[in-house]
């Protein structure tokens, strides 16, 4: 006897709940590394100023004056804020010298840093690729100098993170505070490298880009950082065996075998758990995004493609009455202006696609392609996301999007013959008439 469609519908919802658990396991693992790394005296020689103003320091036993010294010859950091660099201390009070003003020995490859950042943050990542780190700043916390809530500014979609190196000056404060997803984590600076026993160490903390996090008040010496922006080095891959999580790829087997899950076949989506850099420009795709997936982001994709499917990457916007997703990135702020179009219209002629609309604007010339979501999505607000966000610095060509991984179904018994899709039209889920959805990869 065939099962009841309630019943059905509950076994499909249950099979559901176990993979987003299972996928929620990958999101509790760390969005962060952290440690201390023994070094040498050599390591810690600092050469900072211009040309007949500079001086040395060797940072593994300064005297204050010296560290005083190399605080004064600091400019004060401002922050990014609404594409543009703004000067506020009461948000970010700190000290800084661009790359190009100061040169150390310290080198994060030699030492073996970057290696011990890639096992850490990304040994659990599935196709774990090398990584490089690029010098970004030099920056000095001195008594009363902190720097409130704000994620990284990206550059680029291969930056995937950030790694601190705290070097070894006496002080009290400045603890590193990183949240994500719910999940927080403090990293104390001044008592990590407060034991000099074993001769000089550096402190690190290395996170995801899109991590939060707040730099709380120095109360006593100074705190002096180097900041390095770390990318998926793509130039000098590393041979790679894919590995996949059996648990996730057994309840998707599960699901896709159920007749009620998408029984006519169409589209199904999940929305990441991290955020990543989009490009300002509009029409640039966002497909090479699928090479610097993170966590448990890659973890899905490794399943995916395991089971034969070729997921796209789509930018979800709220526009009005309606959700439109595109794989190419959108003209928010032409569409948000165009009072005298429909700005719904303006999207799909950009590449949109339409998968939600009020039923009280509906338009029956308009085609609806509804998304079966595992995981929810977080929508792309025109404004507040796309621009208004604290960063260390202003971006121009990139800020930071959510987006969703999606993917099309055939029907049951031929799930790969994603090609049919929903052609034949029919009745969905609830019994409503299916139409034509003639989207294809």
């Amino acid at each position: 006897m065939s099962q009841s469609k309630p019943s059905a519908e509950l076994e499909v919802k249950a099979i559901q709940e176990r993979l987003v658990n299972a996928l929620s396991d990958h999101t509790q693992q760390p969005f962060y590394c952290s440690g201390k790394l023994k070094v040498t005296s050599n390591d810690l020689i600092l050469y900072y100023g211009e040309e007949e103003k500079a001086s040395r320091i060797d940072l593994s036993g300064p005297n204050e004056n010296q560290v005083k010294a190399l605080a004064d010859a600091c400019t004060k950091a401002s922050f990014g804020m609404n594409q543009q660099d703004i000067l506020d201390e009461t948000y970010r009070k700190a000290g800084k010298i661009d790359n190009n003003h100061f040169a150390l020995n310290f080198n994060p490859v030699a030492t073996g840093l970057l290696e011990r950042v890639r096992g850490e943050l990304l040994g659990l990542q599935f196709e774990v690729p090398n990584i490089r780190a690029e010098l970004y700043k030099l920056n000095v916390y001195g008594p009363g100098s902190f720097f409130k809530s704000h994620v990284d500014t990206p550059r680029g979609k291969e930056m995937f993170g950030s790694l601190v190196v705290v070097l070894p000056t006496s002080h009290e404060g400045g603890a590193l505070h990183l949240r994500h997803s719910g999940k927080a984590f403090v990293y104390d600076s001044a008592r990590e490298l407060s034991s000099k026993a074993e001769g000089p160490s550096i402190g690190y903390a290395a996170f995801y880009s899109d991590v939060e996090h707040e730099v709380m008040e120095v109360t006593s010496g100074y705190r002096i950082t180097l900041t390095y922006n770390l990318y998926f080095d793509r130039t000098n891959p590393r041979p790679q065996t894919p590995i996949r999580d059996e648990t996730v790829s057994s309840i998707l087997s599960e699901l896709l075998s159920q007749p009620t899950f998408v029984p006519k076949g169409g589209l199904v989506g999940f929305g990441l758990t991290h955020k990543y850099p989009i490009s300002t420009p509009a029409r640039e795709r966002l497909r090479p995004l699928l090479d610097c997936l993170k966590g448990a982001d890659a973890a899905l994709l490794a399943v995916l493609r395991h089971h034969g499917f070729d997921p796209l990457l789509y930018a979800v916007y709220d526009i009005e009455d309606a959700v439109v997703i595109s794989e190419t990135v959108l003209n928010l702020q032409n569409i948000n202006m165009s009072y005298d179009d429909n700005p719904v219209e303006e999207a799909l002629n950009g590449g949109g696609l339409l998968i939600e609309r009020d039923d009280s604007e509906y338009q029956e010339s308009k085609k609806v392609h509804p998304v079966k979501w595992i995981m929810p999505t977080k929508r792309i607000n025109v404004l507040d996301t796309f621009y208004l966000a604290y960063g260390n610095d202003a971006s121009i060509e990139h800020v930071y999007g959510d987006i969703a991984l999606i993917f099309r179904v055939g029907k049951p018994g031929a799930r790969m013959d994603t090609a049919q899709g929903e052609e034949e039209g029919g009745e969905d889920e609830d019994g409503d008439e299916e139409e034509e959805d003639a989207m294809s990869y």
